[in-house]
């Protein structure tokens, strides 16, 4: 008898969670938590379902919750590179940026190619004034997408900040060639 409860609460979870899943692909994200909750209520070990709530909750402009949800979906599988990036990226608009570098670099540390956590703990060091930090993070991403303008753009300007225009400009004059608007009038401006 047990198993077969246990079987028909997986499935109501399963089901709650899959109807948070559609309820959050349709932007509906108090009505998706409210999913999620219940299929933690029946299944509080679902590491879907803590990151998916935590995905509503960032929608919706609760951040705090959005992070005790990634902490709690890292406490049930402490080796996801997302679930760092994603706790690491809510702690970003928080303006908690030593918080995000560590996220971020636990990351990078479970997965070396990870594109987007160089790209944003770069960001986070540049919010702290950590230019060279930044600029090693952005040649690091440039060396894993090398057709990533916004990077060269970025680059670009760490080494501005740093006394390097000359390699400011090549990073601008790189970025403009491949289509950033934004990097030629930096170009323009800084590189006469």
């Amino acid at each position: 008898m047990l198993s077969a409860t246990l079987l028909v609460g997986c499935t109501r979870g399963s089901n709650y969670y899959q109807q948070g899943n559609n309820l959050l692909g349709a932007r509906q994200y108090s009505e998706a938590i409210s999913n999620y909750n219940k299929a933690l209520e029946i299944n509080p070990k679902s590491l879907d379902a803590y990151n998916n709530r935590a995905v509503a909750k960032q929608e919706i402009g609760n951040f705090l919750g959005a992070i005790e949800d990634y902490t709690k979906a890292i406490e049930l599988n402490s080796n996801d590179p997302a679930l760092y990036f994603n706790r690491g990226s809510v702690q970003q608009i928080l303006e908690r940026y030593s918080y995000a570098i560590s996220d971020f670099t636990k990351a990078i540390e479970l997965n070396p190619e990870f594109l987007s956590a160089y790209y944003n703990r770069a960001l986070a060091k540049d919010s702290l004034k950590n230019y060279r930090g930044s600029l090693a993070d952005f040649t690091k991403a440039i060396e894993l997408n090398p057709e990533d303008r916004n990077a060269y753009r970025n680059r670009g300007v760490q080494k501005e900040r740093v006394g390097d225009v000359k390699g400011a400009c090549f990073d601008w004059s790189k970025a403009t060639f491949l289509g950033d608007k934004e990097s030629a009038k930096y170009f323009k401006t800084v590189c006469k």
